[in-house]
C-alpha cells in the first residue's frame, strides 16, 4: 500500500493541496477587500 506513495503525490493529494490554496486565497481576498476595489 505504502510503495506508491514514495514515489511522489498522488491526484487525491495534489487535489487536497490546491483545496486548501485555494481556501487560503479566499481568506485573503475577504481579509483585504481594497484589493479587489483596485481591480475595479
Amino acid at each position: 500500500m505504502s510503495s506508491d506513495y514514495k514515489s511522489g503525490f498522488t491526484l487525491l493529494e495534489l487535489l487536497v493541496v490546491i483545496s486548501i490554496i485555494g481556501v487560503l486565497a479566499s481568506v485573503v481576498l475577504v481579509s483585504f477587500p481594497g484589493a479587489q476595489k483596485k481591480r475595479d
